[in-house]
């Protein structure tokens, strides 16, 4: 029996695909700027419609509704133009370039700005409280195709959290820590809190001598840790299937 997804259970997993499709855009602008295109190379500043199309795009690969949505209005403290673009996936509205909005001052470890991921059922707060539009995905010549594949192969690549190999937290930049391995992490946290170390999704799978009891080739289960959980099953059944078939035979002792 399928167990019905709760409002809590789509928000939570709605706001994990958010924080990482905005963190592979920081790790890309602070490591790959050239791979981007040029609106997204300053992410999250001035990326609101690029960034949410690619985030749009992964929600749809994942069957989630996602549309885009936009206010364009006049600052009513500046008086210039107005344009913000995120996403509506119903009935949940998700923005993952909101701080670019921080006041100027905030934004520090001290003085956290706005939140760099919103996931709420009303529109962002920096929008005034203007209803948005629906509108179209960003244009695109080739160069947001290019970063839509270059994270999703990344999501279908991170390694399982108990292989994420744990990082020292060095700095930290644009609403997320800065690892000891040069990658970067969202902090979700509004009180400047800094953790000790965190799970990295970027570095390569810890070693497997880490996870488990290792009675042999060590080399053999870093190797089987690298692996995705469907090859494991895979190799794992096969095994089972050998043994199966000749069941008096025994393993040669090491």
């Amino acid at each position: 029996m399928t167990i019905p997804e709760t409002p809590a259970d789509r928000k939570a997993d709605l706001t994990r695909t958010a924080t990482l499709v905005r963190e592979a855009l920081l790790h890309a602008r602070l490591h790959h700027r050239d791979t981007l295109p040029a609106n997204l190379q300053h992410f999250p500043h001035g990326a609101g419609e690029p960034a949410s199309t690619l985030l749009a795009w992964t929600l749809r690969a994942q069957d989630r509704p996602a549309e885009l949505v936009t206010v364009q209005t006049l600052d009513s403290r500046t008086g210039q133009p107005f344009t913000h673009t995120w996403v509506h996936s119903a009935p949940f509205h998700l923005d993952v370039t909101g701080d670019q909005f921080t006041p100027e001052g905030r934004g520090t470890r001290r003085q956290p700005g706005l939140t760099g991921v919103y996931v709420a059922r009303l529109p962002p707060p920096w929008t005034q409280g203007f209803l948005p539009n629906a509108t179209s995905d960003a244009p695109d010549d080739g160069g947001l195709q290019r970063a839509f594949e270059r994270i999703t192969a990344w999501l279908e690549a991170i390694p399982a959290p108990r292989f994420q190999a744990r990082q020292k937290v060095v700095d930290y930049w644009q609403g997320a820590d800065v690892l000891a391995c040069g990658h970067v992490r969202h902090n979700p946290h509004k009180t400047g809190y800094q953790p000790r170390a965190r799970p990295c999704h970027f570095c390569e799978a810890q070693a497997a001598r880490r996870t488990y009891r290792a009675t042999g080739d060590t080399a053999a289960l870093d190797w089987f840790a690298t692996l995705t959980d469907e090859a494991r099953g895979t190799l794992i059944a096969d095994l089972h299937a050998q043994r199966l078939s000749s069941p008096d035979e025994e393993l040669a002792p090491s």
